[in-house]
């Protein structure tokens, strides 16, 4: 039998976390969980920490094997001012950087820092199939994940073990990715962003809480991944089919790339990317998908 994995969870309110916790509880892991609402109460193991201000529980890390980071401000829910974007990118990088300094001082070996990344790493707008090898991209997104990444790899330093999940946008049957065309589904239309010709790289909840866990309960597994189902969709044929899946008729108006900058800015990046993700590393780790194809994701997801 595999010796009991104890593992600290930021960001476990999250749409992930929440399902990454009883996933591993599931398999006999035991989570602790370092939140920053002092209200909310998750489970026994509970620490609390604040990034932006230093503050952290020192004992969060005793008898901890893995620490798994997913904690960060949502980059899609609110505008980006630039005191918000300050806010997306410390939230990140603070609280992987208070993690190590508290493992520094109290001499504490982590076998195995896991931390969330995304697809926002890579250029967008190449035909190319982007694989963990692929050129990184530039602007906002890029540099958060740039600098996210670096804070996790800096975990070496103590010994430990390092993995980034560089993740796709996530579909699930509550939150995330799929809210707003829930809502747009009822008036019978789904816009196009940019160009119906995107490429939209996703991952389906179920798949990206099996990756996490694979990392954090079996050895072996480390460096960079990507996780995204084997093929990215072109935008338009990912509308088709979420309105087939939901037994809707809609309308696919096109909004030009420079209507969508003029009415979102900076962020219209998050719209108009088009990347074909392909997850090397884990198709040669052998790492199955539950759900490679969009039809059965969404079906998943919205025959329940």
């Amino acid at each position: 039998k595999l010796m009991t994995k104890k593992i600290l969870i930021t960001g476990a309110s999250g749409l992930v976390g929440r399902k990454l916790i009883s996933h591993l509880t599931s398999q006999g892991a035991v989570c602790k969980v370092l939140t920053a609402n002092k209200k909310q109460k998750y489970q026994e193991h509970q620490y609390y920490w604040n990034p932006e201000q230093g503050m952290i529980d020192e004992h969060c890390l005793d008898d901890v094997d893995v620490v798994i980071h997913l904690a960060g401000a949502g980059i899609a829910g609110k505008r980006w001012t630039e005191s918000y974007k300050k806010k997306i990118m410390d939230s990140r990088v603070k609280g992987a950087e208070l993690l190590l300094n508290l493992a520094m001082k109290k001499n504490k070996v982590v076998e195995h820092f896991i931390s969330a990344s995304g697809i926002g790493i890579y250029a967008s707008g190449t035909d190319a199939v982007l694989d963990e090898q692929a050129a990184l991209g530039n602007g906002f997104l890029a540099d958060v994940c740039r600098r996210w990444e670096e804070a996790a790899f800096n975990f070496e330093r103590i010994g430990a073990q390092v993995s980034v999940v560089r993740t796709a946008v996530v579909l699930a049957p509550d939150g995330g990715f799929l809210e707003p065309f829930n809502l747009a589904m009822r008036f019978r239309i789904l816009p196009v962003f940019g160009s119906k010709k995107q490429h939209l790289s996703w991952i389906h909840l179920d798949d990206l809480v099996a990756i996490y866990a694979r990392l954090a309960l079996e050895s072996g597994f480390s460096g960079v991944y990507n996780a995204s189902a084997p093929e990215a969709t072109e935008q338009k044929a990912f509308l088709q089919t979420l309105a087939l899946s939901c037994h809707r008729h809609c309308l696919y108006p096109v909004m030009p790339a420079w209507v969508v900058r003029l009415l979102f800015g900076e962020q219209a990046a998050l719209l108009l990317s088009d990347q074909k993700v392909r997850p090397a590393k884990l198709l040669s780790q052998g790492f199955v998908f539950t759900y490679p194809k969009l039809r059965e994701a969404l079906y998943n997801i919205y025959e329940k």
